[in-house]
């Protein structure tokens, strides 16, 4: 009996020290966690090749998934003086990496997941120089800026000195192979210290007046090449300096008091099965006798505001593709965006729908300028963008001059439904005319769209004809429905630079 209950006692102390050692790291006050073990919330990257696997982030390659290029799981923030704690594994196929006051480098291309900037090296091997921990000019020139066991100075002049402070042997044992590595980085101005399963790694200083990089991005690297995996886990912040991160999205707010004009039902809408010819995946909502809009505030506003309306011809809304991806991207420019889910159903009466979003789009630009103060906006610089049937509705808007499709409802409708300023992108236009109460108009099409491109080029000539502020793209191949996302073999995606253009052209103060 004494054996049986020396037994329990011992395999209950080894459980212990088990959970113990498998548990999350308690931290000090002053860390708050990146990464809540559920969801991607908070982080962006391509999602055919992160995801969340038993409560730690993990990014896969495969013969099947591949990476064309270096690919990032990007954090929504900005950082410049920090401390950052995290756990990696990873196999030995391939390396991979932390990236930190880093900086997108093509948001609009065909991989919109790449920055450029330091980076913490990850490796599943322990044979110097090729370890986890040194930094890694990812996107620069300068390649291996500090190797692990130096404490190096990139000087003003382009020179480098060095002090070894790690043996080779020193390293080789600090390198867990096959198990999670602990890390922490900190940077302070210029200079970044990196430790390794609790000792110090490197000790860099980057004296250099242009390559010394002082805030940016934090993000995780999938390698392109041989297919590979990376794990993450306990992600942990300690904020040194001033960090900037995307403010939340707001909940969805009501369109109308009560039921929508003519509506029986109030139904906020719901998530349609993917079509299966579309490589990228869209977030199809159908079914919205309920209309509602969500606030993407801007970190750093510019004063002015954009409503969001995407398309799906009346019967669905592309709510991400035309919708939270455009608000985000309207984000990074400064503007506050308001995304618009307007009456949608899958009845074949267009004109019915077509005034049910009107009057929706409407009453949504009049709560915008009647809440413009709370939100710090100028009533005079609040425009609309739309695309495909939802670039009908922003041109129908554009076309009232602020005369209501319905009966005025309450106070919000004094304040007024007509746009500033009009984004129209590859939409259905053939039967407005154009007049001269028409805001300053931007419009994107192509060559093979659907929607044939000479009719939207007679909307252009009607509003030059009107002396209206206008610009027309019209691309030689894109076809129809690609919203920001890049197509293979088309320039469309440029669009996007021309918009930036035109906003900051027609918004200034």
């Amino acid at each position: 009996m004494n054996n049986l209950f020396r037994y329990c006692v011992v395999l209950l102390t080894l459980l212990a020290i088990e959970s113990a050692a498998t548990a999350a790291p308690v931290q000090d006050a002053e860390y708050k966690p990146l990464f809540n073990g559920t969801n991607l919330d908070g982080w962006d990257g391509d999602p055919r090749l992160w995801s969340v696997k038993d409560g730690v982030i993990r990014g896969e390659t495969t013969p099947e998934k591949k990476a064309q290029r270096n690919t990032f799981l990007i954090w929504e923030g900005k950082l410049t003086d920090f401390e950052l704690k995290l756990s990696f594994r990873c196999n030995a196929t391939n390396n991979s990496g932390i990236q930190y006051r880093s900086s997108m480098i093509d948001p609009a291309g065909n991989n919109k997941w790449r920055v450029k900037g330091y980076q913490h090296e990850i490796r599943n091997e322990n044979q110097v120089p090729n370890v986890p921990g040194f930094i890694y000019d990812e996107g620069g020139k300068r390649k291996r800026i500090c190797l692990a066991g130096e404490k190096a100075t990139w000087e003003a002049d382009g020179k480098k000195s060095i002090d070894i402070f790690l043996t080779d042997q020193q390293i080789k044992d600090l390198v867990r192979i096959d198990q999670w590595n602990d890390v922490r980085i900190v940077a302070k101005g210029n200079h970044v210290q990196h430790f390794l399963n609790g000792k110090l790694f490197l000790d860099f200083t980057d004296n250099h007046p242009k390559l010394a990089l002082s805030e940016g991005l934090l993000a995780l690297q999938l390698h392109a090449g041989k297919p590979m995996w990376v794990e993450f886990r306990d992600i942990w912040l300690k904020d040194l300096g001033k960090m900037t991160k995307a403010p939340a999205a707001s909940a969805p707010m009501n369109v109308w008091p009560e039921m929508a004009p003519g509506e029986t039902t109030a139904e906020t809408g719901t998530i349609q099965p993917p079509r299966k010819k579309r490589k990228q995946g869209v977030k199809r909502i159908g079914n919205v006798t309920k209309p509602t809009f969500t606030l993407y505030p801007a970190a750093k506003p510019n004063g002015s505001a954009v409503l969001v309306v995407p398309g799906g011809g009346f019967k669905i809304l592309a709510a991400d593709l035309e919708g939270s991806e455009i608000a985000k991207w309207l984000n990074k420019n400064g503007y506050h965006a308001f995304v618009l889910h307007y009456r949608v159903s899958q009845d074949e009466n267009n004109d019915a729908k077509r005034v049910k979003a009107v009057q929706d789009a409407q009453r949504t630009l009049s709560i915008i300028r009647a809440d413009a103060d709370k939100y710090g906006i100028d009533k005079s610089r609040i425009g609309v963008i739309g695309f495909s049937a939802g670039g009908l509705t922003a041109a129908s808007l554009l076309a009232a001059d602020g005369k209501l499709a319905y009966e005025k409802v309450d106070a919000i409708d004094d304040a007024g439904a007509k746009a500033n300023f009009g984004l129209l992108i590859y939409p259905a236009v053939a039967d407005i005319e154009p007049a001269a109460h028409f805001p300053p108009t931007f419009i994107v099409h192509t060559h093979d769209d659907p929607i044939p491109a000479e009719k939207i080029a007679m909307f252009y000539a009607g509003l030059k004809k009107a002396d209206v502020p206008a610009e027309l793209h019209i691309y030689s191949t894109g076809g129809h429905g690609y919203g920001l996302r890049p197509r293979k073999g088309s320039s469309v995606s440029t669009w996007i630079q021309h918009a930036e253009a035109f906003l900051k052209l027609h918004t200034k103060k």
